[in-house]
């Protein structure tokens, strides 16, 4: 079941989704191949999602083949072939990829391959939609939409640049969104770039051009999502910043207990328990600073702020900033290029 999140930018109202996504354990260079089956186009502008939706009417009529050998019927009928529904998939799935390295080489430079990169991206193509949505930021152009379309596709980094485009453009309460959606969604640095003092000088923008209420009010449409990890954030920065020591403390007991929230054993690794060390480390030290201050306790937001920051600046604490963010793409997109498929 897919889960959903709406917002509004500019007098549209955005969907995204809410899943976890689907590339958390794969390798770099598998997940830069990721397509969402379900928006492949098969035949006479049908994807393999209506087609599968159209097997529960064929059930309901009275219909006796079961749901493989429906699909197979259906691109013997659509396509004139003898290949099944899983060989068809493969083939239409390596042609898009292939179609994608293409226009990595060439720079999708001709108005064609810009129409090819746009077809793939809206068939699925998590990576092509993702680098789409990047170069449209970087003309200036509106990104909004496209980057939508890779997170739902299943880029991790989706969410991460279009933080990036609502920064610049001083959306500051839809950037949260993303930094926190991005977090519940999977991306494991997204989580800790939350607590970097950047972000919390985001949400102190945000409160100022939105009031306090509206941001208490994201964090709690962010909770209602079914995850809890990045509203608490948003939660104790905002208590932080307005100087609430009273729901600071109750938010830092609930981290100080569950520091994130528990994956499933399928996502489950090493850096998940050095993760949870550090930020249980971190919240650990941010309460014994509020409320064993040697000048007594610190009355206003921006004592509890310069708090906090001390705590950021901590070595040990590994928080980025989107800056930094933008750095480890760059090279990650450096270090897969020499994998391309030719």
């Amino acid at each position: 079941m897919t889960r959903s999140y709406k917002f509004t930018y500019d007098d549209v109202v955005y969907e995204l989704s809410t899943n976890r996504y689907p590339t958390i354990k794969m390798e770099a260079i598998k997940a830069r191949y990721h397509i969402d089956t379900e928006k492949i186009l098969v035949a006479d502008n049908l994807t393999v999602s209506e087609i599968k939706a159209k097997y529960h009417d064929y059930k309901a009529n009275g219909g006796t083949l079961k749901r493989k050998e429906y699909l197979n019927s259906q691109v013997h009928s659509l396509l004139q072939t003898e290949d099944g529904w899983d060989d068809v998939i493969k083939v239409i799935k390596d042609e898009m990829n292939a179609l994608f390295d293409r226009g990595e080489f060439s720079g999708w430079r001709t108005e064609q391959d810009r129409q090819t990169w746009f077809n793939i991206s809206q068939q699925g193509h998590a990576t092509a939609a993702l680098n789409l949505g990047i170069a449209l930021l970087e003309n200036n152009e509106d990104p909004v939409s496209i980057l939508l379309l890779a997170h739902n596709n299943g880029a991790q980094a989706a969410l991460l640049w279009l933080a990036v485009h609502f920064i610049n453009k001083g959306e500051f309460l839809n950037a949260t969104t993303c930094l926190c959606l991005s977090a519940d969604c999977g991306n494991q640095i997204s989580l800790t770039m939350l607590l970097h003092s950047n972000t919390i000088d985001y949400i102190r923008s945000a409160i100022d051009q939105c009031g306090v209420e509206a941001v208490r009010n994201r964090a709690s449409d962010i909770a209602s999502l079914g995850h809890d990890s990045s509203s608490r954030v948003l939660l104790l920065q905002i208590a932080i910043l307005m100087g609430n020591i009273k729901d600071a403390n109750a938010v830092l007991s609930s981290l100080l207990k569950q520091p994130e929230q528990q994956l499933k054993e399928t996502e489950l690794d090493s850096s998940f328990d050095k993760r949870k060390i550090m930020l249980s480390d971190f919240y650990k030290e941010l309460s014994e600073k509020i409320n064993q201050s040697s000048s007594g306790l610190p009355t206003t937001g921006d004592e509890l702020v310069s708090l906090y920051n001390e705590c950021t600046a901590n070595e040990n604490y590994i928080f980025p900033s989107i800056n930094d963010f933008l750095e480890m793409d760059k090279v990650i997109q450096e270090e897969i290029k020499p994998f391309y498929r030719t």
